[in-house]
């Protein structure tokens, strides 16, 4: 499994390991270009190691390898099949978490055009995006991002987009948990036939249609999405059910937060 480029956006995606089925991983498939325009980045859940909690803030680096400087601008996710953005143009923190034990904290401001973070290890790392203004109807968002020396997008999704797909689903979401998007792909295209199950979560949810969600077909459509409500800090399991493989996603379920994940199977 790999961290994506489908999605418009670097996406808060997570680590999967593979529990059956073991192959050879062939690296991240070319980016789309419908998925590049969301800031979606895909991992290979099979090589990405986890990161800690959030313990400190500041520009001092994270050690522990190569370390570069990163720049890059933030979206908000405001279309409900997660295929879009437009610019976020409001005051932010942005926060890079190191991967690994430590998962040292380096936090700057972003000023509504653009952040610059020096001292950011390569390779896979765990970034929030935090709105200054609390109120700000976007919830702040997790994206795990692959660190180069390529300019980033970092996602927040809209407040409006998950608490429509809660409220069709009849579910009110809560300000305790943490609400966990996964796109999931294979060869760079959306995987149908994917199933989550988590015990932690208030209510799962599959794509249906262009913009729909629903409970009954318990796997992905069309796009490859799952929407894990009210998720708490629990275990969650996917399972190809075209091959029966499962994986297990590390997310980052902060109250309050939002993740986004995208995820090559």
């Amino acid at each position: 499994m790999a961290l994506s480029p489908w999605l418009p956006f670097a996406l808060g995606a997570s680590l999967l390991v593979a529990c059956s089925s073991p192959k050879t991983n062939p690296g991240p498939p070319p980016p789309c270009p419908a998925c590049m325009s969301a800031g979606a980045v895909m991992v290979d859940p099979s090589t990405s190691s986890g990161a800690g909690g959030s313990t400190g803030s500041g520009a001092g680096g994270q050690g522990g390898g190569e370390t570069v400087t990163v720049t890059g601008d933030a979206v908000r996710v405001d279309s409900l099949a997660f295929d879009s953005a437009v610019a976020y143009a409001k005051p932010a923190t942005i926060s890079a978490f190191a991967s690994g034990a430590s998962g040292q904290q380096i936090s700057q401001p972003y000023n509504g055009v653009k952040f610059t973070i020096d001292g950011v290890t390569k390779g896979e790392s765990w970034f929030l995006v935090a709105p200054k203004d609390t109120t700000d109807t976007v919830f702040p968002t997790y994206s795990l991002q692959v660190v180069d020396t390529a300019k980033l997008v970092l996602p927040l999704i809209d407040t409006q987009v998950l608490t429509t797909i809660g409220l069709d689903s009849g579910l009110a979401l809560s300000t305790l948990e943490a609400q966990i998007v996964i796109l999931v792909a294979r060869g760079g295209k959306p995987l149908k036939g994917v199933s989550a199950t988590s015990p932690g979560a208030g209510l799962i949810v599959y794509d249906f249609g262009p913009e729909a969600y629903s409970i009954q077909g318990k796997v992905t459509g069309d796009r490859g999405v799952i929407v894990l409500l009210n998720q708490s800090a629990t275990p969650i399991t996917l399972t190809d059910t075209a091959t029966m493989t499962t994986y297990h996603p590390v997310v980052r379920p902060d109250a309050g937060t939002a993740t986004l994940l995208a995820l090559e199977l």
